[in-house]
């Protein structure tokens, strides 16, 4: 709008500038008194139209001038924004790059990590099932006996002598290397402590385990089994579980057997040499629990 109005403004200073050129020549007219033949010729319409013309390109001219630097400004603007976004890109592709550079070392140490951990996690296991085999290894040659009730004045070595003459089995006194009675697990159990009884020899433990299986078989049909009536402790009659003295380990896996068994109807659930065994049915074949993935794998 500026530029037009400056044509407009141009335009009518041509005009102006005609008229005044018209009337200049004739004031030189009459001052002069020329003779006829040699007056000036007058501004023409064409005269006009040349010079306005002439002041329109010119006017033309420097608009397209103007306009000219000013699309060279903005295409310089342009060109410049360009380039930083150009050079923005570039950075934000730089940092890309260094970020699936460092993510692939971080994917690659997460997998080394995790190998390292399930070795590991392995050399736990073997660990423990090592130090279960030493623990279970150490009670070789020792009986647990259960729910023998406690008394403040009792004496463990004439209930283990006691036991030996209830299932006939000739225990000498150099038998025995230690009779105790053992922490509960479960704190909050209402039953009695368990006895521990470590014998001289693994041989002498078997004899002895042997003999009160042996009674309890034959007394299944009259129900006297081996029981407190029979070790001459007073009170109710409660059953006494003559068993081989399991690790920690042991026992709580030996739990979980027999919990399974009941879930999947096995019928036997037994231990022998400190190791777990199940069978579902008298014909089938018995089954080796080393571990919780053994029972997992039952069927």
């Amino acid at each position: 709008m500026v530029e037009q109005d400056g044509s407009t403004h141009q335009t009518e200073i041509a005009i102006n500038k005609a008229c005044h050129v018209h009337r200049t020549r004739k004031r030189s007219r009459r001052g002069n008194r020329k003779p006829v033949h040699q007056t000036e010729s007058s501004v023409t319409t064409d005269d006009i139209r040349q010079i306005i013309k002439e002041e329109l390109e010119s006017v033309l001219n420097s608009f397209k001038v103007s306009i000219l630097k000013e699309f060279e400004q903005r295409t310089k603007e342009l060109v410049e924004n360009f380039n930083q976004i150009s050079e923005a890109i570039k950075v934000f592709e730089q940092q890309q790059e260094n970020l699936s550079t460092d993510l692939k070392s971080n994917s690659e140490r997460i997998n080394v990590l995790e190998a390292e951990n399930i070795s590991l996690k392995d050399t736990v296991i073997d660990l423990q099932s090592r130090i279960d085999r030493i623990e279970q290894h150490s009670r070789a040659s020792n009986l647990e006996i259960q729910n023998v009730p406690e008394h403040k004045s009792e004496n463990i070595y004439a209930i283990v002598k006691q036991i030996a003459a209830v299932t006939s089995y000739r225990l000498q006194e150099t038998d025995l290397q230690l009779c105790t009675r053992t922490a509960k697990i479960n704190t909050k159990s209402e039953r009695p402590r368990s006895i521990v009884v470590k014998f001289t020899s693994q041989r002498t433990r078997d004899n002895f385990l042997a003999a009160t299986l042996q009674f309890n078989r034959k007394n299944k049909a009259t129900a006297e089994k081996l029981n407190t009536s029979l070790l001459g402790i007073g009170g109710d009659r409660k059953p006494v579980f003559v068993v081989e003295h399991l690790s920690p380990v042991q026992k709580a896996l030996h739990a979980a057997a027999r919990f399974k068994a009941r879930e999947l109807n096995y019928k036997f659930v037994w231990i022998r040499g400190g190791k777990i065994f199940m069978r579902k049915t008298e014909s089938s074949e018995y089954k080796l629990i080393k571990n919780t993935q053994d029972l997992s794998n039952l069927i």
